[in-house]
């Protein structure tokens, strides 16, 4: 969005799922505008439909002006090198790819085998698939440590580019010629290969296991605990257990708990009610919150399983139905089985539910 966002400013569609002439048609626009433009990179390619309402509703609450000129330059100032209010920039400049504390690894997406010790791409050719310069991978038995400061070093490789040549530039001079700019591998993760950001655990809306390379992973490199976040599967967070390597991950994404949640307000609001903590220390992730509904739940995870109560015991495994327990809803254990957008919940007694467990997942 520090592009210029003209009609002309890409040759391309960029990697969206949707070509801008294709939204225009759709939408009814009549003239390919700057702000329709920022609809269709918001849509398309950032998976936020209501992005520009959202973003007047803030600008309203600042007490700041309110037109698509507006909302257009509150995009661009959010990264724009050199501005005056380009906090976004400046907080990407000191976050991490992954991170790990102690026993605890945080990833905004997941770790997963096909993106276990990989590095992403240094460059992307127009957002095209058929184009995109290969990543790569560290050798096997190369260490989280060494993965993480390189994963950090290609991001701040993209950053000094992207500050360099933050808007598109033709790379011939003729008319359609192939346009580039700097930092796309990094606009762009799926593509460039930094999976790490955007993998999840799960498929198909359920949750899925932890594959035995990456925990064997996490294991050697002392890893007991992941938190995730990007994918979301109802209205509190999610477990899985590796019951032979003892990791344990947690996804904390709650941002579609309640998608008829009102939001007269707030345009983008599909939480509704719904919020959950997650606190961790050394020897504990402690879990509370409220669900959709109302109703409180939560639960303590120690990092020694042996002492968990039966009831946080149980979550993070398998059932024989394919759902995986939840969370603690008072006495009871809430199970989930996900399909697509949809959640299938019960409640039982933890003493049931530990009776349906899988075998893979039992308890010790």
């Amino acid at each position: 969005v520090a592009d210029d966002l003209g009609a002309d400013a890409v040759s391309s569609d960029q990697g969206a799922d949707m070509s801008f002439a294709e939204f225009l048609s759709r939408q009814n626009h009549s003239s390919p505008t700057v702000i329709n433009r920022l609809r269709w990179i918001l849509v398309h390619t950032m998976d936020c439909p209501n992005g520009v309402e959202a973003r007047e509703v803030e600008l309203r609450t600042l007490g700041r002006p309110v037109s698509d000129d507006e909302v257009v330059h509150s995009y661009r100032e959010l990264v724009q090198p050199g501005g005056v209010d380009a906090w976004l920039l400046a907080y990407i400049k000191v976050a991490s790819v992954i991170l790990a504390i102690g026993d605890c690894l945080f990833v905004n997406g997941g770790v997963r085998s096909s993106g276990l010790l990989r590095l992403p791409a240094e460059d992307c050719r127009e957002g095209s698939a058929k184009l995109q310069p290969p990543s790569t991978v560290l050798p096997i038995g190369s260490s989280l440590d060494l993965w993480a400061f390189e994963l950090d070093s290609w991001k701040e490789r993209q950053l000094r580019i992207f500050e360099s040549f933050p808007k598109f530039i033709r790379l011939a001079d003729e008319p359609r010629s192939e346009m580039w700019r700097g930092g796309q591998p990094l606009m762009m993760p799926f593509l460039s290969g930094c999976w790490v950001m955007t993998d999840c655990y799960l498929e198909n809306g359920n949750c899925c296991p932890l594959e035995a390379d990456v925990a064997a992973f996490l294991a050697t490199n002392g890893v007991t605990r992941v938190f995730a976040g990007r994918a979301p599967q109802g209205d509190a967070p999610y477990l899985i257990r590796s019951t032979e390597a003892r990791v344990t991950v947690l996804c904390a994404d709650t941002s579609y708990s309640d998608p008829a949640a009102d939001r007269t307000v707030n345009p983008c609001n599909y939480r509704g009610k719904a919020v959950s903590m997650v606190t961790v220390d050394k020897e504990k992730t402690v879990v509370v919150g409220v669900l959709a509904d109302g109703t409180r739940h939560g639960y303590t995870l120690n990092v020694d399983w042996a002492q968990d109560t039966l009831g946080a015991s149980v979550l993070g495994r398998c059932l024989d139905n394919g759902a995986w327990a939840k969370t603690v809803v008072g006495e009871y254990v809430q199970s989930c089985l996900g399909r697509g957008v949809q959640q299938q919940v019960q409640l039982a007694a933890a003493e049931v539910v530990a009776s349906r467990i899988q075998q893979a997942w039992a308890l010790d």
